[in-house]
């Protein structure tokens, strides 16, 4: 039997050794593009989560009203208070029904249909949309003497108006939400809003081109009517 020295092993080793860094660079070199590219595209979902989240949400004011003698409005349909709020207003009542109302800057009033109630809730949110519920019929107009408005509720949410408003966005200026939304020029994005019933609202989810990564963020929303609505958000990014 011949026995190896220890020259010889010394060599083995090394000769091992050698082979097995050359198959670990081997690797490195196939395998590094593609991690760099999901690292990449993992960076560009988590730069659009964070940017959609700062643009769709705001502060949401919840104030409660009570009106004095709600029964005596003079035969009129509503009423109207000072607007100490601003224009993006809706009304509630003590249920959480929707009540017909409207603000205004101009006139400094709010107008609210009372049908006979003296409890309602104000919800103030620059997601709301402005102006929205007016022609609420002849109303009386209440001095301070005639109400009392209560402690204010305030908290951040998500507002569909808002969601629709920047998926018009990426229609009309697509390039600007980009570059908003801290996204590289190598990279693009689609967004796809399921709201509340199911109906999906796709925006660049019908492009495709090399690897695909899709997100999707669960959402609770407030609607036109201060409901709140459960949905979702996808981020596609390619």
């Amino acid at each position: 039997m011949v026995k190896l020295g220890k020259k010889g092993s010394h060599v083995g080793l090394i000769l091992s050794f050698v082979i097995f860094v050359t198959f670990l660079l081997f690797v490195f070199t196939i395998l590094n593009p593609a991690v760099s590219e999901e690292r990449d595209k993992d960076l560009a979902v988590g730069l659009i989560k964070e940017g959609l989240i700062n643009n769709l949400t705001s502060n949401l004011s919840v104030t409660s009203l009570k009106v004095h003698g709600a029964t005596d409005f003079e035969g009129k349909d509503c009423f109207q208070i000072d607007n100490i709020f601003g224009e993006n207003v809706i009304i509630k009542d003590e249920n959480g029904e929707f009540v017909e109302g409207s603000s205004s800057e101009e006139d400094n009033m709010i107008s609210i249909s009372h049908g006979d109630k003296e409890f309602f809730r104000i919800f103030y949110s620059s997601g709301f949309l402005a102006g929205a519920g007016r022609g609420v019929g002849e109303c009386k107009q209440l001095t301070p003497e005639d109400y009392t408005l209560g402690s204010t509720k305030i908290n951040s949410y998500v507002y569909e108006e808002r969601i629709y408003e920047l998926f018009e966005f990426y229609d009309t200026n697509y390039s600007v939400l980009k570059e908003d939304l801290g996204v590289s020029l190598d990279n693009n994005f689609g967004l796809s809003f399921i709201n509340s019933l199911g109906v999906d609202n796709p925006r660049g989810f019908e492009e495709f081109s090399g690897n695909v990564y899709i997100e999707e963020i669960l959402l609770q929303y407030y609607d036109s009517q201060a409901n709140v609505q459960s949905g979702s958000i996808k981020v596609r990014v390619w």
